[in-house]
């Protein structure tokens, strides 16, 4: 009997019950982190961190995808082969509650039998939990047809935000073009998969009503309280006095509360003001040319173009009604 086999008989031993999963599926800088800790603050969710990011490591093209459909149903579904055991190792996990014991346990200088017991705790915690949530940011929306065929409890969530928030907030943090001399380029390949995404979210949301559902990162940060209601109803979870209290703490947070305003924090003084952040930053020029590229989707949206510089920097709000009925 192998140490692999010997493992995968453990975990074949973790009772399997019936569960809830959820994919959500955006673009780096959307909003997700945010949004993703409204929907994770509820007790019977579990949840998932961006679990595509090792195929940056182990694949040429990590958007493949048979492997990456491969990986996060082997999530969902709390439920790992010894092929895929390799992607729980994901420094990811390391800064979220419900995987960074299990992923700091990987990392130690146990015994191998140790690793196993973690490995076993971690799937039973997994499969403690009545809802699993999958958030990423490397999955095309068609993909998740697959998840939406096999599974009737699955749901999928679609998540946008202002295509010129996004691309300058891309540019400040992840760096992967100049701003402003890769703007043109960097908006046509963006709002290309946008525009692709967001025919197949309307074509799953006809083939699937009631599973699929589109949200937009303004409204969560304008109205954080019907934002999370409107997406625990989706998700069947109860909202409380509790989640209320969570959502008032992390939207109208102190000035010295630990980690506000961090890049990477949902902890915000003020999340209107984080929201239009890009305003204040941005230049009139760049944005005339994602306007010039990614409009013909705005009024889809419900977003607005902006007309000067003057209007750039004002407080007129970017967005409003969508046209496209799976965001109203």
């Amino acid at each position: 009997l192998s140490y692999g086999t010997f493992v995968e008989r453990l975990a074949s031993n973790v009772q399997r019950a019936t569960k809830h999963p959820v994919l959500l599926v955006t673009y780096g800088r959307s909003g997700s982190t945010f949004t993703s800790a409204l929907i994770n603050h509820h007790k019977d969710v579990f949840f998932i961190f961006e679990p595509l990011v090792p195929l940056n490591l182990t694949s040429t093209n990590y958007q493949k995808q048979n492997e990456s459909t491969a990986i996060i149903r082997a999530f969902i579904e709390c439920d790992f082969s010894l092929e895929l055991s390799i992607f729980l190792d994901n420094f990811q996990f390391h800064y979220l509650q419900d995987t960074s014991e299990f992923y700091d346990c990987l990392l130690s200088k146990r015994s191998g039998i140790q690793h196993v017991s973690c490995y076993i705790k971690f799937l039973k915690d997994c499969q403690s939990h009545n809802t699993i949530l999958v958030k990423t940011i490397r999955f095309r929306v068609s993909w998740a047809e697959t998840f939406l065929k096999e599974n009737p409890q699955f749901k999928l969530l679609y998540l946008i935000r202002d295509p010129r928030a996004t691309l300058f907030s891309q540019a400040q943090l992840f760096n992967e073009f100049l701003w402003p001399s890769g703007i043109i380029n960097a908006s046509k390949t963006y709002c290309a998969i946008l525009d692709d995404d967001l025919k197949e979210i309307v074509r799953l949301a006809n083939l699937y009503p009631g599973r699929v559902k589109g949200i937009r990162y303004e409204n969560g940060a304008t109205d954080p309280f019907t934002y999370t209601k409107d997406i625990y109803k989706f998700l069947g979870l109860g909202y409380d006095d509790q989640v209320a209290s969570f959502i008032e703490n992390i939207t109208t947070a102190s000035a010295d509360a630990p980690d506000v305003e961090g890049a990477y924090s949902v902890i915000r003084q003020n999340s209107t003001q984080a929201m239009n952040k890009w305003r204040n930053k941005s230049d009139f020029e760049s944005i005339r040319i994602i306007d010039s590229i990614c409009g013909f989707m705005y009024s889809k949206l419900g977003y607005k173009f902006v007309e000067s510089h003057s209007d750039l920097r004002s407080s007129r709000d970017l967005f409003g009604s969508p046209e496209l009925i799976i965001f109203q």
